[in-house]
């Protein structure tokens, strides 16, 4: 199957990921990735690195289009609200 049938199959915006069967292990790997993203920008927050902690944790945060009530994603915006203030 080619990539145009997929997205004729499935919702697509340019806000979010298309839907392809071969990449559904990419929310869990975007998650992991959002929580070592958060606990490196705390470590960064505590070596004095704020503006690259922001940075860096922003732009995982903004691959999000949904899920905004998850632990994982609350914890991150807390974190930025400290971070980017």
């Amino acid at each position: 199957m080619e990539d145009r049938e997929y997205e004729n199959s499935a919702k697509f915006s340019p806000f979010t990921r298309p839907l392809r069967p071969d990449r559904l292990i990419e929310p869990i790997h975007d998650s992991k990735e959002l929580r070592a993203t958060t606990s490196l920008a705390r470590l960064l927050r505590a070596t004095n690195r704020r503006d690259d902690a922001c940075a860096m944790l922003a732009d995982i945060y903004n691959w999000f289009t949904e899920g905004f009530d998850s632990a994982d994603l609350k914890e991150a915006k807390a974190s930025l609200g400290e971070l980017c203030a």
